[in-house]
């Protein structure tokens, strides 16, 4: 298994290291921060085409989920998914990230989506 360059990492700079009870969100919001940079082959920021940028930025995008899930649940604000209804969640909203800037109109995918997440949030 190969390694990124250390060239391409970012590195977090500062996170208040506080010891009180909001110190572990802290550290986790500053990695999640790092989690919006995607990797482009092109000047125009649509999609890469490269098979190893595709996968790095699903990675990222995975990773951006999960703190996302272990952010939620230390501030009280989980919303509690089954694995088909969070891979239902994500396809949408990369269908509505790869939409993004275009007149598309809201797709299905996405209303049902939002549609789960308001059902789950008013249901918990």
């Amino acid at each position: 298994m190969s390694e990124i360059p250390a060239v391409t990492r970012e590195p977090i700079l500062q996170v208040d290291a506080t010891p009180d009870e909001e110190y572990a969100v802290r550290i986790l919001r500053a990695h999640r921060a790092n989690c919006d940079v995607l990797w482009a082959d092109n000047a125009v920021g649509a999609e890469p085409t490269d098979p190893l940028l595709v996968a790095m930025n699903e990675a990222q995008r995975q990773r951006a989920a999960l703190l996302d899930q272990a952010i939620a649940r230390l501030t009280g604000n989980a919303i509690v998914l089954t694995s088909d209804e969070a891979r239902q969640v994500r396809e949408a909203l990369i269908w509505a990230d790869a939409a993004r800037g275009t007149r598309r109109s809201r797709s299905a995918r996405v209303s049902a989506a939002l549609a789960l997440l308001d059902a789950k949030r008013g249901g918990s």
